[in-house]
């Protein structure tokens, strides 16, 4: 008797397959249940087919006898095949497979499990009395749990006793049954607990799902622990940044897009003698002249720059000037560029305090045009003296020192005494003294 008619004759579906997984021979029961058009192109965990049936070749290959479900369709009603497989010597593999279809419930709520076995967010489903029935291959994986089951008996037990924000997880899971019990839904933080005590911090989310006659519960779980490690990094990338910004030399003030600061280091903080940031910001208003100098609105002049930076890159204020709380001025030079910033872009304003550079640069001026007065007096023909509001004697040009025959030093002392007898020649002068000191005080006045 040929293999085929031994084979014909089993009351399963029986075939065989090489090691590439190409079908060499098969009874007519397994020709009549997996035709091209009785196997569906994907299964319930969503794979293809071929690829699952192909990967629990491989399986066998490797020494396993796998066994394993096999959904198949006719004329749009499920049916269930469990299939296994045998690798015989001769590099041939066996394929025994039955139908299952009478003994599996195959309900609405068990294709809702399948897909999210196939899920890779990790899920458990909860009958209506809240009981876990089921999770998912993601949360097994999650847990590092050897198989479904050991959640499945006592899901608090993957959980600690207390959640982070005190709350115990038993009060916690009466709150979550009570609130989606009565709206369907409901997102709360949750952390789980692993085989190995690894705590993960999470966000689950429980929905209602309603069937036939009855409804069930899925709970989804995200990790945070990706996202909280983005955000640790984000910090001390921040704190880096502040640390950098707070010792450089230069004064950092960071602008939003209304021009309003955000945010300084530590040097703004000294020139205008603030505590903290948050001092600065608060006051920011305050420390604001009205209008500067040139009559332009302080206000209006400073959000003018800030949004040409953000609109060209770049601003620059050469000199502005604003008011310290203890009333003192100080006057800055300001330069102003738009840097990225997360998803969006600030203005990072860099200034200088020229406060000082400004009042030496008004002194050299003043210097200079006295000493252009200085050419100008001592080339003059005329005797020219200055005096201050006192009465002293400051001043005397080239052509008094002429007159008298004498140097600056010598004048200096008897000025009073020269100038006095201008107008006296009698040997007591004191009420000649006395008329040109009237002279004097009326020229002050009057001009």
């Amino acid at each position: 008797m040929s293999f085929n008619s031994l084979i014909d004759k089993l009351p399963v579906a029986c075939a065989c397959f090489d090691v590439e997984g190409n079908l060499l021979t098969a009874n007519k029961h397994w020709e009549s249940s997996f035709d091209a058009d009785f196997v569906p192109y994907y299964q319930p965990c969503g794979t293809r087919s071929y690829d699952f049936l192909r990967q629990h070749i491989h399986e066998s290959l490797n020494g396993s006898e796998p066994c394993f479900e096999l959904l198949c369709k006719s004329n749009g009603e499920s049916l269930f095949f469990e299939v296994k497989l045998q690798h015989e010597e001769n590099d041939t593999i066996i394929a025994y497979a039955w139908d299952i279809s009478q003994y599996k419930d195959i309900d609405d709520a068990w294709h809702i499990r399948q897909i999210h076995n196939a899920n890779p967010i990790p899920a458990c489903f909860w009958d209506s009395s809240f009981n876990v029935t089921d999770c998912n291959d993601a949360l097994v994986k999650l847990l590092g749990l050897s198989n479904k089951k050991e959640f499945i008996e006592s899901p608090l037990s993957f959980s600690p006793e207390t959640l982070p924000d005190g709350t115990s997880t038993v009060e916690q899971y009466h709150t979550v049954v009570t609130i989606v019990m009565e709206k369907g839904y409901v997102r709360f933080p949750w952390t789980h607990r692993t085989a190995t005590g690894e705590l993960i911090p999470g966000d689950a989310t429980v929905i209602r799902i309603e069937l036939k006659d009855t409804h069930i519960f899925a709970t989804y779980f995200q990790d945070l622990r990706p996202l909280l490690k983005a955000s640790e990094k984000i910090r001390e990338a921040e704190e880096q940044l502040q640390l950098m910004i707070d010792a450089t030399p230069t004064a950092v003030t960071v602008y939003n897009r209304e021009g309003s600061p955000i945010n300084c280091n530590e040097e703004v903080l000294r020139i205008f003698g603030e505590s903290n940031a948050d001092s600065f910001i608060r006051n920011f208003n305050a420390i604001m002249l009205p209008v500067q100098p040139d009559g332009q609105d302080s206000n209006e002049l400073l959000r003018a720059h800030v949004s040409r930076a953000f609109d060209e890159g770049y601003a620059h204020i050469n000199e502005m000037l604003f008011r310290k709380p203890d009333g003192s001025l100080v006057m800055l030079d300001m330069t102003f560029m738009r840097i990225s910033n997360k998803n969006d872009y600030v203005v990072v304003e860099y200034c200088r305090d020229i406060t000082e550079k400004k009042r030496e640069l008004e002194m050299e001026r003043e210097q200079s045009i006295m000493a252009r007065v200085q050419l100008m007096f001592d080339a003059t023909p005329l005797c020219i003296e200055y005096w201050d509001k006192d009465l002293k004697p400051l001043y005397c040009n080239q052509t008094v020192l002429d007159y008298y025959k004498m140097n600056k030093e010598e004048y200096s002392e008897k000025m009073l005494d020269l100038s006095a007898k201008h107008i006296s020649d009698e040997d007591d002068y004191s009420s000649s003294w006395a008329a040109w000191s009237e002279e004097l005080t009326k020229a002050l006045e009057t001009g």
